[in-house]
């Protein structure tokens, strides 16, 4: 029985294109096979990656760079609230969290999250900006947020949220 896999460099084999090998008319039998050539998304997709530029050197020189930065310096730590305080967290990967947080509130959508350490042990103060909708009242838009980030923070991430300073930057009305 043919082979699915396709050589490395992703071009068909000939006896698949119609030609007189072993596996010579497959890919017309072959119901995952055919559906394969007769889809004109994998054309299409197949042909945008032909005509697509390269990316520059300097592009390709800089995200290699960002990303050996990153690997190297992940950024600033801060305490997980444990008795032994030697569990730590990466503040962007709280911050992607608790945004993701912010963002679960209908209306909401969190643009900014900074986490700061509050206390000299294991304390952290939330500062985040987000947009909101006005299918309820400020105040409360920010009341679910704030208990939104609170409890992702405690249950899921172990992280002692002694504040959460909410800024809105643009206010906007919702359909419903």
């Amino acid at each position: 029985m043919p082979s699915h896999r396709r050589p490395p460099d992703g071009s068909r084999r000939p006896e698949e294109a119609g030609g007189t090998g072993p596996a010579a008319g497959h890919h017309v039998a072959c119901p995952c096979c055919r559906d394969t050539f007769e889809d004109p998304a994998l054309d299409t997709a197949t042909e945008a990656l032909q005509n697509r530029e390269p990316p520059s050197t300097q592009c390709l020189v800089a995200r290699v760079m960002t990303i050996v930065h990153d690997q190297m310096w992940p950024g600033p730590t801060l305490p997980l609230d444990d008795p032994t305080r030697t569990l730590h967290i990466v503040e962007r990967a709280a911050s992607a969290v608790l945004r993701r947080a912010a963002d679960e509130v209908p209306g909401v959508t969190a643009v900014s999250c900074r986490l700061a350490r509050s206390d000299h042990l294991t304390g952290v103060r939330v500062s985040m900006t987000l947009t909101a909708g006005m299918n309820r009242p400020l105040p409360e838009t920010a009341g679910l947020v704030r208990r939104s980030v609170v409890d992702i923070s405690g249950h899921d991430l172990g992280l002692a949220v002694t504040a959460v300073d909410i800024t809105v930057i643009e206010a906007h009305h919702t359909s419903g």
